[in-house]
């Protein structure tokens, strides 16, 4: 009788109705919480994803020549560009005045407007500048820059090479030569450019 009269103390029918229907409510809150979690991050992947691709992809500019053409364009911030043959640039014009940065495969020469630090990668090496005109090739493993105007910083492997105006430095299989030229230039109109004690196949390669 006891245990009977307890049973019927302790519970509280309506009680526990109200117990049941909060922890529904609750369930409920948690399911539309975590439902529109889903939908944020997706929204967000989506955004990240479209953004990459834009940068990435469409501002991605390629210039490829064959091997009877060369050809000549500018960058965004009105740098010239002539391209050899047999060769290919490649940078992104994303924020081209704050991150001056291209990709080279074979030869070509530069006339870099002044501004940010302009860099020119290679598989060989890397060369730094600011505003300056200036030849890179890198083809094979030989790595050439000549230095037509202002200064360049020249990266080949753990080497560091500063040129100045009339200088030239090349890289064949790991070994450096400096040779100095005139204040000549053979990319811009009526110039003419003078090597001392450098073979001719050398010049022309």
């Amino acid at each position: 009788k006891y245990s009977q009269n307890l049973a019927l103390k302790d519970f509280d029918e309506d009680k526990i109705l109200q117990k049941v229907l909060e922890n529904k409510k609750l369930t409920k809150k948690t399911q539309i919480s975590i439902h529109w979690f889903y939908k944020i991050a997706a929204i967000l992947v989506l955004f990240m994803g479209i953004t990459y691709f834009m940068v990435n992809k469409i501002s991605t500019k390629t210039y490829i020549t064959d091997n009877i053409s060369t050809e000549t364009f500018f960058l965004p911030d009105s740098s010239k560009v002539v391209l050899n043959t047999n060769s290919e640039v490649k940078y992104k014009s994303f924020n081209w005045q704050n991150n001056r940065n291209l990709t080279l495969k074979g030869m070509a020469y530069f006339h870099v407007s002044k501004g940010n630090k302009f860099v020119v990668s290679t598989d060989l090496g890397r060369v730094s500048v600011m505003g300056t005109q200036f030849v890179v090739k890198s083809q094979n493993n030989n790595f050439k820059v000549i230095c037509y105007e202002g200064k360049v910083k020249v990266n080949y492997r753990d080497k560091e090479t500063i040129l100045t105006k009339g200088m030239k430095v090349d890289f064949e299989n790991g070994t450096q030569t400096i040779a100095f030229a005139k204040e000549v230039n053979p990319y811009e109109k009526d110039s003419l450019l003078v090597f001392k004690d450098e073979k001719l196949d050398n010049i022309l390669s």
